[in-house]
């Protein structure tokens, strides 16, 4: 199901967010059910997740015809005990020439961008002051083009351990 951006993102109501997809049996390990708390504050995810969209908005959604589209997906990776969140777009590709270090670097940007070159540096910064990590996945070959990983590690409180 696919709904119009609300709240904080009023403004970008030229695409759709799709209902946010939860893999809930990547939480599933055997009987036991992982409970997926991570530490970020609601201020920091709005930030990480409003410049993702804006990046998406500024680079990816040139195209003023076609119905471009937000896809959110929460999973658990075991091997590696994080919670993996994934926001995707079906805009155009990144730029070949652009790679992911130049993103993280603050105030790169592509020959053709007009935002100021510091949402990937924040970006990450936010993600690494919760202990993640940040990558994007280029796949041209996929409706959506472009996902922006987030890995946290799981918020473990010693008081509630056994």
């Amino acid at each position: 199901m696919v709904k119009e951006g609300q709240g904080m993102l009023e403004e970008y109501s030229q695409f759709s967010f799709e209902e946010l997809y939860f893999e809930a049996e990547s939480f599933q390990n055997g009987e036991e059910t992982i409970t997926p708390f991570v530490k970020f504050s609601k201020t920091d995810f709005n930030k990480v997740f409003a410049n993702i969209v804006d990046n998406a908005k500024k680079h990816g959604f040139k195209n003023k015809t076609k119905n471009f589209i937000i896809r959110t997906i929460i999973s658990y990776d075991a091997s590696s005990e994080q919670c993996v969140l994934q926001i995707s777009n079906n805009g155009l590709p990144i730029d070949p020439q652009f790679s992911f270090d130049r993103f993280i670097i603050r105030g790169e940007r592509t020959s053709d961008s007009p935002g100021s070159g510091i949402g990937g540096h924040d970006i990450n910064n936010i993600v690494q002051q919760q202990g993640g990590t940040l990558n994007w996945i280029k796949d041209n070959d996929n409706e959506f083009t472009v996902t922006i990983e987030i890995r946290l590690p799981l918020f473990k409180d010693p008081l509630y351990e056994n």
